[in-house]
């Protein structure tokens, strides 16, 4: 990235000086009106170099509001395969199916239950009793509270929970029996509502 600014300050300078009009000096010769030129350059292209680097070097924090658009959540996105989830998490404790629902399986973690369709993930659920959830690699606690302090408002409410929508993916907590008590949390694509 340094060296395209540099290469683009060379070229404008070059430019610039080409349509600088020559004013005739009687004293100095060519020679030193080129070195004047190549210091003068060299010392434009330095302070530009420092001011990139000092801006890449502290670029201002993003909030955790801003940053979490539910790419992932404990590491699994919406568009991982079986193979995928093993990859990134090893072999499930337990592999289910569903007798209702040909090409559904359930991998069984730890942590979490990826439930596949057809190969690719349909919804990942997570339990509350985890006490957090890694979600764009920042962990949030696994609470109502928790959620909504790093997401902000919900972006909808229905009998049964609260949900939070980034572009095509949503995180969903639900109620248990009492409004307040949090059952289960799910991530999953918008489409398969």
């Amino acid at each position: 990235m340094k060296n395209i600014i540099l290469i683009g300050c060379i070229v404008g300078s070059l430019i610039g000086f080409a349509s600088v009009q020559e004013v005739p000096m009687v004293s100095i010769d060519r020679q030193a009106q080129a070195n004047q030129a190549k210091e003068a350059s060299v010392e434009m292209l330095t302070a530009a170099a420092n001011k990139v680097t000092t801006a890449s070097m502290s670029p201002a924090a993003p909030t955790e509001k801003q940053s979490l658009q539910l790419g992932s959540v404990e590491g699994i996105t919406l568009y991982d395969s079986q193979q995928d989830a093993i990859t990134k998490l090893g072999q499930p404790v337990e592999i289910t199916t569903d007798p209702y629902n040909a090409g559904s399986e359930t991998y069984h973690y730890e942590r979490m239950s990826i439930v596949f369709t057809d190969g690719v993930v349909n919804f990942v659920e997570i339990l509350p009793s985890i006490g957090s959830v890694l979600i764009d690699d920042v962990r949030v606690p696994a609470s109502f509270e928790g959620m909504k302090k790093a997401f902000g408002e919900p972006d909808f409410e229905t009998e049964d929970g609260i949900g939070f929508q980034r572009g095509e993916a949503v995180l969903k907590l639900f109620f248990g029996e009492a409004k307040g008590q949090l059952n289960a949390i799910h991530y999953f694509h918008i489409a398969s509502v």
